[in-house]
């Protein structure tokens, strides 16, 4: 509770949350933005896919086009200054790549990534893990 008191007292409050979006909301970028209210922090969100599931389990992932991901990035950082990064679900290789190349240096950045669903069902590819450990 400390933590978050002391969190709470930073300004500005904003930090961006990178991940994929969980339709059930019991995960990804949902649950971020949610976490990061109740810290009373500005939730900034960047979409990296979607992931198809219900509560009987994940049933795959749509990964947005790199060229989408790059632009969400590029309007959020050209409005904001994150004091905090947190990468949740990259899934491929491109993404954690332009993640490496494009996210400001200064921010502290917490690497939390999601390699499988609840049910086993991998939310990384091969590439993308082997980018996770290389770069990021």
């Amino acid at each position: 509770m400390q933590t978050i008191r002391r969190l709470a007292s930073l300004e500005p409050k904003c930090a961006l949350a990178i991940g994929g979006l969980d339709p059930i909301t019991g995960a990804g970028l949902y649950s971020d933005v949610k976490t990061f209210s109740v810290m009373k922090v500005l939730p900034l969100a960047l979409a990296t896919c979607l992931v198809i599931e219900n509560s009987s389990g994940a049933k795959g992932v749509v990964p947005l086009a790199h060229e989408l991901v790059r632009l969400q990035l590029k309007e959020i950082l050209e409005d904001c200054h994150p004091k905090a990064i947190k990468i949740g679900m990259v899934y491929s290789g491109d993404v954690v790549e332009l993640l490496a190349e494009e996210l400001p240096r200064e921010p502290p950045v917490v690497l939390d990534p999601i390699l499988k669903s609840w049910d086993g069902k991998d939310l990384i590819t091969a590439e993308g893990l082997k980018s996770l450990i290389e770069l990021l």
